[in-house]
Order: C-alpha cells, then sequence, then structure tokens
C-alpha cells in the first residue's frame, strides 16, 4: 500500500519546488472567503470506478481545506464530454478539469507515447516513482506541448490479453490470433510483431465480435474486462501487463494561474492525496476483477514467460529511443531505484 505521508511530501519538494506547475508570480488572487468557486470535473468512467472515486475523494479534499471556497462538481459516466472532446474543452475552458487516457493525450502532447512503449515499466513500485515521484517532468511537458495544466496522474492498470482459443503463456502463444485493439498505431504495431492480426475497433463493437467469432480476443486492463463482460466470450486471461495503463488529470490553466499561490498548493497536496487513494482502489478492484473472473470460470495464466515478450518487443523500444530518450531514460532510472 502506498504510503501517504511519503506522497504528499513529494509534491511540496517536486511539483510546487523545482519545476513542474510552479506557484508565485502567475498565481491569482484566488476565491476570497465568503464566496464559492465551482468548477467542473469530467471523467468517462462510473463513479464507483477507481477513477470515479478518486475524483471524489478529490471534490471532498479540496472542499475541506479551502474551507468551501472552492467546489468541485464531479460528472461521471461520460455525462459532460467525451475523449475525443476533453482535452479541447480543457484549453479553451468550457471545464476545468478532466481525466483524459494517456494514449488519448499523446495527440496533444507526443512525448507521452513513451507510455505505449512495451515492456517499459515492470511492476508497480516502479509506475509510482515514474507518475508520482516524477510527476513534475510530466507537467512540464503537458503544459509546455499541450497547452493545458496536470495536477496528478491516476492509474488505469495493467494492459492484459484475453481470448477464447488458448492459454497464452509465452509470446509464441499469441500466433495467429486475431486481437481487438485500441485505435493505436503503437498497439498495433505491437500485436504484429507478437504474430497477431491486430484488429482496431470500439469496445462496444468487440463484443458481438467476440460473440460471434469475428475476433478471438481483445487487451485490456482487467477492471475493464469485467465492466465489458468479456468473461462471457473469452474463457482465458493472461497478465502479460506488457503496458501499464495511465490516465493524467489535466486542468484548464487559466483556472490553474487564477489561483493565489496557497490555493496552488493546496490544489496540489489534494490532487496528490487523491491520486495515492485512486491507487488504492484501482489495485483492489484489479484483486476482485481476478476473483470475479475466476468465479466465472476463466482460466487465468499466472505463470507468464514476460522474458519471452521482453525479447521480441524490446527492438520497438530500441527503435524509438531517439524520439523519448529523456523519458526512458527516466522510466529505466526508477527501475533501478525501486
Amino acid at each position: 500500500m502506498l504510503s501517504l505521508m511519503l506522497a504528499i511530501s513529494c509534491i511540496l519538494l517536486t511539483c510546487i519546488g523545482c519545476g513542474g506547475m510552479e506557484t508565485g508570480d502567475a498565481a491569482g488572487e484566488g476565491a476570497t472567503s465568503g464566496e464559492t468557486v465551482v468548477w467542473k470535473m469530467a471523467t468517462q468512467d462510473t463513479a464507483d470506478s477507481a477513477n470515479g472515486l478518486g475524483c471524489e475523494k478529490f471534490a471532498e479534499l479540496i472542499a475541506e481545506k479551502t474551507d468551501g471556497r472552492y467546489q468541485i462538481e464531479v460528472h461521471a459516466n461520460g455525462t459532460l464530454t467525451t475523449p475525443a472532446d476533453s482535452i479541447q474543452d480543457i484549453q479553451m475552458g468550457t471545464i476545468e478539469l478532466s481525466l483524459v487516457n494517456v494514449s488519448v493525450l499523446t495527440g496533444s502532447v507526443e512525448g507521452l507515447g513513451v507510455f505505449d512503449m512495451p515492456m517499459l515499466i515492470k511492476d508497480n513500485a516502479q509506475a509510482d516513482a515514474v507518475t508520482l515521484d516524477h510527476l513534475d517532468y510530466w507537467q512540464d511537458m503537458m503544459e509546455k506541448e499541450g497547452g493545458f495544466s496536470c495536477l496528478t496522474i491516476f492509474e488505469t492498470g495493467w494492459r492484459t490479453i484475453t481470448n477464447n482459443k488458448r492459454e497464452i503463456r509465452s509470446a509464441a502463444d499469441c500466433e495467429g490470433l486475431r486481437i481487438r485493439v485500441m485505435q493505436n498505431n503503437n498497439y498495433i504495431d505491437i500485436w504484429q510483431r507478437l504474430g497477431c492480426d491486430p484488429v482496431p475497433m470500439d469496445m462496444a463493437e468487440a463484443f458481438t465480435a467476440m460473440q460471434q467469432g469475428a475476433i478471438d480476443g481483445q487487451d485490456n486492463p482487467a477492471i475493464f474486462c469485467i465492466s465489458n463482460n468479456i468473461p462471457e466470450v473469452n474463457k482465458y486471461f493472461s497478465p502479460i501487463n506488457y503496458i501499464y495503463s495511465c490516465i493524467p488529470v489535466i486542468m484548464n490553466t487559466a483556472a490553474w494561474d487564477s489561483l493565489s499561490s496557497e490555493d496552488q498548493e493546496i490544489f496540489a497536496e489534494c490532487a496528490y492525496e487523491a491520486a495515492v487513494y485512486q491507487r488504492e482502489a484501482a489495485r483492489q478492484q484489479e484483486q476482485e476483477a481476478y476473483a470475479e473472473m475466476e468465479e466465472k470460470g476463466v482460466t487465468i495464466t499466472y505463470d507468464v514467460d514476460r522474458e519471452s515478450f521482453q525479447r521480441i518487443l524490446q527492438p520497438m523500444v530500441e527503435e524509438n529511443y531517439d524520439k523519448y530518450a529523456d523519458s526512458i531514460d527516466l522510466i529505466n532510472s526508477c527501475a533501478e531505484a525501486a
């Protein structure tokens, strides 16, 4: 379990003190006593998901620590915006806060594409070091390339594979499978290298396609396998954990700049606390997803030979090194320190 005190101390040292979203000269006057500022926060996920719970925790903390001067309205289930529109909505100030998957953000912040490089992040300890301890690095990148601020980074989970043909214990077992993937060139490349026939497809269409046998399986974090009813159409689950998927909490820069320096510190601290809380919820829900899949008769292959995947996919990282050199070096340094 993550240490809340360590997380809070990290935000004070990294995000406020040395880079990232700095407080001070750019800070505004903020809301005064007796005044209430209401800001909207969007998520595509349900209120009881880890992301939804993280948003609610953030809203609760903001209301508490600003004595009600700021209120965060959480809009779950994609009721406020779509993933495709949310970046522009944030940039224009239509909404103040939104959760946007890192793979979606790469359209605006090319450097975030490093998170779509396979087998770079190995475990939760390294993932926490990359996204929390070095949050200021990603904040700088998003502000410079995307034109928006980033408060923190939530966790979506480890991408896995399910199918209805066979157990996948090594990379060789992927050969010939037709796998639904995201509309993302890196994901298509990954599964082609593994000998699959990757089919870019929306998840709403994927269930029917698997039901009809048009495709054999799909890749997703375990939690989304449950929410998308995958055990009804796929009986084999392999936690190859080839990509750590995360979801930054982005914020309209003008809204951030309108905060006083003291309120910026409060928002940063609350965001970090919410990220710790969200991670704990996500990892608990992941374990519950594993248990539910087993209850529904899904065979889970725990003894995956990750080195066999590493051997095939490492060249992809090497081919893209020049593009993401600083980020790859940072991620690798976190593996050594974790």
